[in-house]
């Protein structure tokens, strides 16, 4: 699974595997050598269609939630045993 697949599962009528994406988020995250989630992220909340933008924006803010406001993994929250 990408990234970009676990976006959609961060939309808000997907609010029962907001938890789990996270995680698996965080998971591909540290499987990879590079800030990966950050390019993924800055790219589609620099996208010039608007209908990408509100998805990324919604997404971003259950990622900042769920995490515990990111700087770069250490403030992450798992919230795995909900």
């Amino acid at each position: 699974m990408t990234f970009f697949q676990l976006l959609r599962y961060l939309r808000p009528e997907c609010a029962v595997y907001h938890v789990r994406a996270v995680n698996l988020v965080w998971q591909l995250e540290n499987a990879n050598p590079q800030p990966h989630v950050e390019a993924v992220l800055s790219q589609s909340l620099a996208s010039p269609h608007s209908c990408n933008n509100h998805g990324a924006y919604e997404a971003f803010g259950v990622l900042w939630r769920l995490t515990g406001g990111f700087p770069h993994t250490g403030g992450r929250v798992f919230l795995a045993y909900l």
